[in-house]
């Protein structure tokens, strides 16, 4: 995993800074990623690389933004550290060259617990960040939601890793 230069790493698996993974289509398929403070990196850094159109003739969907964002223990209540970060990628989400664009809120879990109970909880997870942007000034129509659960780890991590918490907003093209 690349790291910018001017990110602070979190101090545990969750807490500190929330932590934003920034990766284009060819990290879907298995290529670096670049892990990202939003509290410090360039907001320019992050509207362009939501801006960026998938490489022609690739099959890989829009950019994507990994958000660090906490929830209550087994629920979907963000907690103020996840409040405090949507409410970075809130105004983010609407730059002008971003208005026209639709995302994917996926959610994604560990593999700790019940698979069924993880699809659920991620699901739930994906829909309360959709309503959080929402209510904070994104458009509601332009948010779509997906829970996967553990089925979907970060490249490189096992299923159980607890890094695999996380919600996903996909740029679709």
């Amino acid at each position: 995993m690349r790291i910018a230069s001017a990110v602070h790493r979190p101090r545990g698996l969750l807490t500190g800074l929330a932590t934003l993974l920034l990766f284009g289509a060819a990290a879907v398929a298995g290529a670096e990623e670049t892990l990202i403070d939003p509290t410090t990196a360039p907001r320019q850094l992050i509207v362009e690389s939501l801006s960026a159109a998938p490489t022609p003739g690739s099959n890989a969907g829009g950019a994507a933004l990994a958000l660090a964002v906490e929830f209550e223990l087994t629920a979907a209540m963000l907690t103020a550290q996840g409040r405090a970060i949507l409410d970075i990628v809130a105004p983010l989400m609407n730059d002008p060259a971003l208005l026209a664009a639709t995302f994917i809120v996926e959610g994604h879990t560990d593999a700790s617990g019940a698979a069924q109970h993880n699809v659920t909880l991620s699901q739930r997870r994906a829909e309360s960040v959709r309503d959080y942007l929402a209510a904070h000034g994104v458009a509601k129509a332009r948010l779509s939601t997906a829970g996967y659960g553990s089925a979907r780890p970060l490249p490189g991590l096992s299923p159980a890793d607890g890094r695999n918490r996380r919600v996903t907003l996909v740029r679709e093209f």
